[in-house]
Parts: structure tokens; sequence; C-alpha cells
């Protein structure tokens, strides 16, 4: 019997992968007050400043704070972590000018950069994103490689036969891009998903490459 290819986690458990279902990035923004309009000029105030910009997370361990750290080991800037308990309070922070800087889920963010109350500098998919096509990426803006999404999918238990995964991979994209649940989807940010099992395998395998790297080079530990 052929059986989907399992993917692990720290833990050690295994999953099957079946369908990743949406992809969400961040978006680098900045309060108005300060003057910075890109990401190149964000980090020419960053290095022009002793102890460098605080940057707001929504809490330690964060899709937020690893997006963050990305940024200062890929930029070598300094930036000081300002940890929260939620993405709402960050979010808050960041619009008063209490912290300098954030990223901040493009959900979150868009109405706030809409509005004027947030500037957009970058946002932090591979691509433009279709709900802010004049925000560049923050790799095109100079930080080669940048990548950090937030995203989500469905796994099945490891040993699953192919056929169940595959048929399951079908049907949920095949929902995921009915014409009013994608625009619906794509009007509130997130992009439906899309790709076969293997390839959202293989994208899970080197998310967690990525961001073990991440944890390394910053030296982040779990805290009690």
């Amino acid at each position: 019997m052929i059986v989907a290819s399992a993917v692990r986690t720290e833990s050690g458990t295994a999953f099957a992968p079946v369908a990743r279902t949406t992809t969400v990035p961040l978006v680098l923004v900045v309060p108005a007050a300060i003057p910075a309009k890109s990401v190149k000029e964000l980090i020419a105030l960053a290095t022009s400043r002793a102890g460098g910009l605080s940057y707001a997370s929504s809490g330690e361990g964060s899709i937020s704070h690893l997006a963050g750290e990305l940024f200062k080991s890929a930029t070598g800037v300094g930036m000081v972590h300002v940890p929260y308990k939620g993405g709402g309070q960050a979010l808050i922070d960041i619009i008063a000018g209490h912290v300098q800087t954030g990223f901040v889920n493009v959900l979150e963010a868009l109405p706030n950069v809409r509005s004027g109350r947030l500037r957009g500098l970058g946002v932090t998919s591979p691509a433009r994103w279709p709900a802010i096509p004049d925000i560049p990426t923050v790799a095109e803006s100079g930080v080669a490689g940048y990548s950090v999404i937030q995203w989500s999918g469905v796994l099945a238990p490891a040993g699953t036969p192919r056929d169940i995964v595959m048929k399951l991979n079908g049907e949920i994209l095949r929902i995921l891009n009915r014409p009013n649940l994608r625009e619906r989807l794509i009007e509130s940010g997130a992009e439906p998903g899309s790709g076969t099992p293997e390839e959202f395998g293989a994208f899970i395998k080197a998310e967690i490459a990525k961001y073990a790297a991440v944890v390394k080079t910053a030296q982040l530990r779990a805290k009690p």
C-alpha cells in the first residue's frame, strides 16, 4: 500500500501533509510620526540611533517576534524586542507611537494602513500581496530572501493511504477556489491555498528549518 510521506514535528509526532488552506503575510509598519517611508529608510533610521529602534510583537516566540529577529539578522540593525500579551495591544501601542515599528498581520494592518494611522513599509511575503499591491515586499526593498508568512493547512495521521490524501487535497482546493469564497478570502487579505501534498510537506520542512535557524541565531529560549 502506498502512503503519503510524513513530516515530523519537533516533538517527534508524524503527520501526512494534505493541503495548505490559506496564506497570510505580515506587514512591516510604523506609526505616522516615524519619518521612514520605506524599508531602506527604516534601516537607515535604526542605524543612526544609538540602541536602534523598538519593535512590538504579540508575544515571545510569536510569528511577529520571529519576523523581527529574522529582520535583525538579515540586516544587522539594532532593534529592541517589546513583547505584548497579544497582537491587539501591540497594534495599539504601535499606532500610538509607544513602540516604533512592528510586523503586523495583514488582516489587522490593512484598515490601519488605509486610514493613515499606520504606514506600511514592506510586506513579508515573497511576492507583493494582492490586497495591498502598492506596498513592496521586504525582499525587493533590499533584504534579499526575506520571507515570513502565516499559514494554515490540513494534515492527516502518518500512514494515511495516498489515494485518500489526494482526494482530500482535491476537494479542499476545489472548495477554496469557489469564486465567492476565493473572493472573500482575498478581500480579507488571505490567499487561498494551492499545491500538492508533496509541495505542502516540503514547505513545512523548510519552515521548520528556517525558524530553527532564527531561534538559534537569536538564542531564544522558551519561558516557563
